[in-house]
């Protein structure tokens, strides 16, 4: 099941903070990608994600990551699965999709 394997530590950002906050965010709370969210209806809900591939990437392109926004820059979709699925039907679904990592949803 993925509650068995999945990180319990997930770190969220809202879209219009830059990209070098998420950078420090990253460092600060030692993960490697900051989940893009925003509230809706007193619900988050997940909008992108951003890991630190990104940012290399981003720097690589000689973006100015103070002044470029999250929202700009993020990956979408956001692949969620709930963590009562196995592990084996997790990977057989991204088999198709391409996306940096999936978010597991309890």
């Amino acid at each position: 099941m993925v509650n068995e394997v999945m990180t319990t530590k997930v770190i969220c950002a809202v879209a219009d903070v830059s990209v070098l906050a998420i950078a420090f965010l990253m460092a600060e709370n030692r993960v490697s990608s900051v989940i893009i969210v925003e509230t809706q209806a007193s619900k988050q809900v997940h909008l992108g994600i951003i890991t630190e591939r990104d940012i290399v990437q981003f720097q690589a392109l000689n973006l100015n990551v103070a002044t470029c926004l999250a929202a700009d820059v993020m990956s979408t979709p956001v692949f969620c699965v709930h963590g009562n699925e196995s592990l084996w039907a997790v990977q057989s679904d991204r088999q198709s999709q391409i996306s940096k990592r999936p978010i597991f949803v309890v």
